[in-house]
């Protein structure tokens, strides 16, 4: 919740300014939601039970890392500094950042807690008004269209809109801070006011853009996306929205022929003739052999023999084929089908 001038942040008894936590699943009055009994402040004198957190200003926005549950918050200042603080997911919470006898990393010289005190927690980055105005905290990147964004921090300024990243270090500090300003300049359109990022279920990023009225979706310069649906190619293997039988990072769907690994085929047995019958997987330029064993845990192919090539499919996508006479074949066996690509 959001703090203002009169140093809500500090008291204790009130819900501006801190981090909340409590359990949205019991309704019951008269709260009509319950604090959870391992919240810091449970029991303490003077203290609202639902207080996670305090000594923040305006957290806009807060977000968890969805891989390991870290607390992202980015706080806006007042009139000199923007913050960003992170918590682990271990964390048991009971933290003062500082707000407002702190902002950022610098003392403001106002009430409420003693400054540079060991009993706060700084935040791991900050950047003054002389780059921008209001930050605007975003996520950490979980997604799999541009591996090398993988665990940075994405956070922006409404005011100048640059975009920066960061690694948070696991305890105070951060690693790899970079500018992508440029870099996530649209080819078309403009982002002129940051208000906010998003991420979709498969933990792509987005940037929301509040002047412009447009949603920004980050995506890698060279975006490979052969079925044309606006994922890359490998988040639709990854995610099972595409199958990849052969693995090679193409999406079946997209290849005239693949390699389906050799897979067992029914039989059935007519008084003169073998028939067999399978879906045909292998993709529209593929054809399949066909092989025997008489011992169906042989190691393919050494313990198998080929005894037809060139099956091709039917117009149902069903592939069928029979072996006539019976006589041909010493024994009956098992058998296997494997696609050919030529």
């Amino acid at each position: 919740m959001a703090t203002t001038r009169k140093g809500t942040a500090k008291i204790t008894n009130t819900l501006l300014g801190k981090m909340l936590r409590i359990d949205v699943n019991n309704t019951q009055p008269p709260l009509n939601y319950a604090i959870p009994a391992d919240n810091p402040f449970v029991g303490v004198p003077g203290y609202r039970e639902e207080i996670w957190s305090l000594g923040l200003r305006n957290p806009w926005r807060w977000s968890f890392d969805r891989l390991t549950h870290d607390l992202y918050i980015a706080d806006v200042g007042q009139n000199a500094w923007e913050e960003v603080n992170v918590t682990a997911a271990s964390d048991t919470g009971g933290r003062n950042y500082g707000w407002r006898c702190m902002e950022g990393f610098n003392c403001t010289g106002l009430s409420g807690c003693t400054c540079n005190s060991p009993n706060l927690t700084l935040p791991v980055t900050a950047y003054s008004h002389g780059v921008g105005c209001s930050i605007s905290g975003g996520y950490v990147y979980r997604g799999c269209a541009i591996p090398s964004l993988q665990g940075k921090y994405f956070y922006a300024d409404y005011c100048g809109n640059q975009i920066w990243s960061f690694t948070w270090n696991g305890a105070g500090g951060t690693t790899d801070s970079t500018v992508w300003t440029t870099a996530f300049d649209p080819p078309t359109f403009s982002i002129t006011s940051i208000s906010s990022f998003g991420e979709d279920a498969f933990g792509e990023l987005y940037i929301c853009d509040l002047n412009g009225g447009e949603v920004f979706k980050v995506i890698p310069n060279n975006l490979v996306d052969c079925n044309g649906n606006n994922i890359s190619d490998v988040c639709d293997i990854a995610y099972g929205l595409s199958q990849d039988i052969d693995l090679d990072g193409v999406p079946d769907e997209c290849d005239d022929c693949f390699h389906v690994p050799a897979s067992d085929v029914a039989i059935t047995v007519s008084e003169d003739s073998i028939f067999f019958a399978w879906d045909h997987v292998g993709g529209a330029a593929a054809s399949y052999s066909l092989w025997q064993s008489e011992d169906s845990e042989a190691a393919f192919p050494s313990g198998w023999s080929q005894v037809a090539s060139g099956i091709v499919a039917d117009v149902d996508n069903r592939v069928r084929f029979n072996i006539s006479p019976l006589a041909v074949l010493a024994e009956i066996g098992f058998y296997k089908v494997v696609t050919v690509c030529e």
